[in-house]
């Protein structure tokens, strides 16, 4: 019975070789090796929301009543100008004199030197008629009407 130890022999001897060469087959240390890179592409889906709704008024400028001052009295006679309660107005006075823009009911003035402009920026928020004057020369140059 001999015989049988040189095959049994063989047979472990292939076995422990074909383990040796399954186990090693798992890397490869060859930096020439092909690489694989697995790429990912990500989608992005975008929605756009419209909006139905009416957009909000984007906020007016002030309304601008404009009076040039030729010689002490207003150019074309006296600027008449009329604006709703809580509007904001600019009144801007250029002149050729030097003197107090005064806008009486508000009690707000300006001084404006000749050859220059001044600005008196407000809200209406009382409702009626109002003399806007040079002061010390006692001219109307413009009225002013809010409405209630």
């Amino acid at each position: 019975m001999r015989p049988r130890r040189p095959t049994v022999l063989a047979a472990a001897l292939a076995l422990l070789v074909g383990s040796f060469a399954l186990v090693s087959c798992g890397g490869d240390d060859d930096p020439e090796a092909e690489e694989t890179t697995t790429t990912t592409t990500e989608t992005t889906t975008e929605t756009t929301t419209t909006d139905t709704a009416t957009p909000e008024p984007t906020p007016a400028g002030p309304t601008v009543v404009g009076v040039t001052v030729v010689k002490g009295a207003p150019r074309g006679g006296i600027v008449r100008a009329t604006v709703d309660r809580g509007e904001r107005v600019a009144l801007v006075v250029t002149s050729d004199v030097a003197d107090e823009i005064h806008l009486h009911g508000y009690d707000l003035s300006r001084d404006v030197a000749a050859g220059g402009t001044a600005r008196i920026v407000f809200v209406a928020r009382l409702p009626g008629r109002f003399e806007v004057e040079l002061e010390e020369r006692g001219a109307q140059i413009a009225e002013l009407t809010v409405r209630p």
